[in-house]
């Protein structure tokens, strides 16, 4: 069984297939891969191939398909979104939560933030431990990240939205022995408080679906 898996951003079907770049230096220079073994495929798009290294060159490894098997991908559950930090920080953060499972995350420059986007080496870069990440933990989709250029933006989209609030009158989450009835009333509560507290800060909006968790970001 092949026990090294790379990542190739193809449609894994059939036939001769090439690697370069990060995922050939991997192969070749840090697994050290010979001609004649085999060894694991994924695309990030439920695709999860073994194919047999037949040719190695100077930046190219040449390989060929035995096998293919795609799972239907999951539908998004879970989009974390997370403003702009330091760089270490973030990296850090799309690392753990692709092992946890996240589904995508969105990126947004807060008030705090010191830069308003990314370069294009920083999001190589996220999409790199993304990919390190995703076959790390076995997983055969990789979350895809997306900028917003403001937090307000998020809104738009017809999702119920969590939110980590630090605060110590902040509303934890709810137990799950609450009825149906308790947890409605809970939801209702934290979403009036936000409301609330939108008003306060001169943010109202019209009508996204907010629940207020106590602790870190969810």
């Amino acid at each position: 069984m092949p026990s090294e898996r790379f990542y190739l951003d193809a449609d894994l079907s059939s036939g001769t297939l090439c690697l370069q770049g990060a995922e050939f230096h991997h192969l070749a220079h840090v697994m050290r891969i010979r001609v004649g073994e085999e060894i694991e495929l994924v695309n990030g798009r439920g695709a999860l191939a073994t194919a047999r290294v037949t040719a190695l060159s100077k930046q190219v490894a040449t390989v060929v398909l035995l096998s293919v098997s795609q799972t239907p991908l999951p539908k998004p559950h879970l989009l974390l979104a997370v403003a702009l930090m330091r760089p270490s920080k973030l990296e850090e953060l799309i690392e753990k939560c692709t092992e946890l499972g996240a589904d995508a995350f969105w990126l947004y420059p807060a008030q705090h933030s010191d830069r308003r986007d990314l370069s294009l080496h920083q999001w190589e870069r996220l999409t790199h431990i993304a990919i390190a990440a995703m076959k790390q933990c076995g997983r055969l989709d990789l979350p895809p990240l997306k900028m917003f250029a403001r937090l307000e933006d998020l809104f738009d989209a017809p999702y119920s939205y969590f939110f980590g609030d630090t605060r110590p009158q902040a509303k934890t989450i709810p137990p799950p022995i609450l009825s149906p009835l308790e947890l409605c009333e809970f939801l209702d509560s934290a979403r009036q408080s936000t409301i609330e507290a939108q008003r306060s800060a001169g943010q109202s909006r019209s009508q996204p679906k907010f629940t207020q968790l106590k602790g870190g970001a969810v």
